[in-house]
């Protein structure tokens, strides 16, 4: 492991291993254990976690644009998807950013008042780097994105679908 990742995987090993241990100062004393979080992305116990922070960072911006929204317009999930090839380095993901919002820029060319969010991802047990992309703006059909996909990062792999509202 380079030594400036070191930190990570340590953190990413020692998950919940650990906990902080409050005590109630009370007439009953009560012992509160606190499990220690890596709070990595890509670990399986902290994903769901940084997940629900980011719906609560950007709901109220996704509030605001379905409270007002602009005719054909949509908010679609997008997944793109790389490769699995075993090994996964900054460069790569730095390139993999480049590539969505170029595919997004050139999906989006001439056409107003879109924007999109997105989070990187990685496989649990592999090194499947994919991007889940919230993007608003008109229509995009399956094929039309693969394609533009595919042109610009050399991957195959693609998923859209309108938004589903939660709960």
């Amino acid at each position: 492991i380079e030594h400036k990742l070191f930190s990570k995987a340590n953190r990413y090993t020692e998950c919940c291993r650990y906990a902080h241990l409050y005590q109630c100062k009370g007439e009953e004393k009560h012992d509160l254990f606190s499990p220690i979080y890596c709070d990595l992305r890509f670990c399986p116990r902290c994903a769901p976690r940084q997940f629900a922070r980011l719906i609560e960072k950007y709901e109220p911006v996704l509030k605001a644009v379905s409270a007002h929204r602009k005719a054909g317009f949509r908010i679609r999930e997008i997944t793109l998807t790389t490769r699995n090839t075993g090994s996964l380095t900054p460069e790569q993901i730095k390139k993999f950013n480049l590539d969505v919002k170029k595919t997004l820029k050139s999906l989006m060319d001439g056409v107003h008042g879109w924007g999109a969010i997105w989070c990187d991802e990685v496989g649990f047990n592999n090194t499947n780097l994919h991007a889940h992309i919230l993007l608003y703006g008109p229509f995009v059909s399956q094929s039309q994105l693969a394609e533009v996909w595919n042109e610009i990062s050399g991957h195959e792999v693609v998923y859209i679908t309108e938004a589903r509202k939660s709960g």
